[in-house]
């Protein structure tokens, strides 16, 4: 990893111009905007393809780091995969109920057709009637 001072890292991900990741234990300097190429990589993981993991690795950490996440004892891909989606809001799991509730159209809902229904109360045609 580039030997930046931890308040110029911090200056950057304020000013938008880099993003502070933590993974495995260490930070990484990343873009601000997930390359399309990390969806791509995740992608290839997914359905089970080789080289999807570097794909998205690399296409974050870009090729020095990378290298050097390689060399990392303690690496999780899976779990840092995942943390690099969380970092850009784009974390899995169930999506978050709507902040609030679809406005009435101030009309009642209207029968969906025209016809009736005879009633099925009653014995089923074919039965015998209980007494």
């Amino acid at each position: 990893m580039a030997d930046v001072a931890p308040i110029d890292v911090v200056r950057d991900e304020v000013e938008g111009t880099h993003k502070l990741l933590h993974l495995a234990g260490h930070d990484f300097i990343a873009p601000t905007k997930l390359p399309p190429r990390f969806l791509v990589g995740v992608g290839r993981v997914q359905r089970g393809q080789v080289g999807g993991y570097e794909d998205a690795l690399r296409s974050v950490l870009g090729d020095e780091q990378f290298e050097k996440y390689l060399d990392l004892p303690d690496a999780d891909v899976n779990d840092d995969l995942e943390a690099i989606t969380n970092a850009y809001g784009m974390g899995s799991g169930e999506s978050q109920a709507s902040r609030s509730p679809s406005g009435s159209t101030g009309t009642p809902s209207r029968p969906t057709s025209n016809g009736s229904t005879a009633s099925t109360w009653g014995a089923p045609s074919g039965l015998p009637s209980l007494p």
